[in-house]
């Protein structure tokens, strides 16, 4: 909607790219650059170690497929040239890369996006819930009719923690994530579903979230 109503405000083409699309892209862009980077480089030394890359370009991958060929790198110490710098080169560049991808956002950004103290962003999270969880469901099972879509479930979300959900097709996630987003009609609801302590599909406007 912004970037649709940008260009009827008179929005140059260059103030939409830098305000509205590259701060979305840029993540992505930087994440796959990271990525195609750091593949390429195992690659190129994967290849010239099997002895498939270019002979006449020097490289890591060359210099251990020579090393490893030759008879007297084992023999002699010049196992510590020869060897020892291209791996923690290699290493060095692939351990390099995925840290680059890894970006902490200063405790000033913070203050300033979420309105939080200081003090407050450095302690723990506080306990919500029933029992410590940011959410919580409670034999949450999902029902159309005499159908059991989503047989009952029991679970709890931390704050601040990442959770996956894995299953085959077919095996309630979608279902299970509309239940705890309160998209699900709420008479095919069975269970409790609670975010932040508060209710998604409570029957009084007591300690109830609004739904969607």
């Amino acid at each position: 909607m912004r970037i649709i109503v940008t260009p009827q405000m008179c929005g140059k083409t260059f103030y939409i790219l830098r305000k509205h699309l590259l701060p979305f892209l840029w993540p992505l862009l930087r994440t796959k650059l990271i990525l195609s980077f750091r593949q390429a480089v195992a690659m190129e030394a994967s290849l010239s170690f099997l002895g498939i890359g270019d002979p006449n370009h020097p490289s890591w991958g060359k210099m251990l497929q020579l090393a490893f060929s030759s008879n007297e790198t084992w023999l002699t110490e010049s196992w510590q040239w020869t060897v020892i710098p291209p791996t923690l080169s290699i290493l060095l560049v692939t351990i390099g890369l995925a840290l680059l991808g890894e970006k902490t956002i200063p405790l000033s950004t913070m203050e300033k996006e979420t309105g939080m103290k200081r003090k407050a962003l450095t302690q723990a999270p506080a306990i919500v819930g029933l029992t410590g969880g940011a959410i919580t469901a409670d034999q949450l099972s999902v029902s159309y009719g005499n159908h059991t879509i989503l047989q009952p479930v029991s679970f709890e979300i931390t704050a601040g923690s990442v959770t996956a959900l894995i299953g085959e097709s077919g095996s309630g996630k979608t279902t299970l994530g509309r239940a705890l987003y309160g998209l699900q009609p709420k008479e095919s609801v069975i269970g409790t579903v609670l975010i932040g302590g508060k209710s998604i599909y409570g029957s009084g406007p007591k300690g109830t979230m609004k739904r969607w």
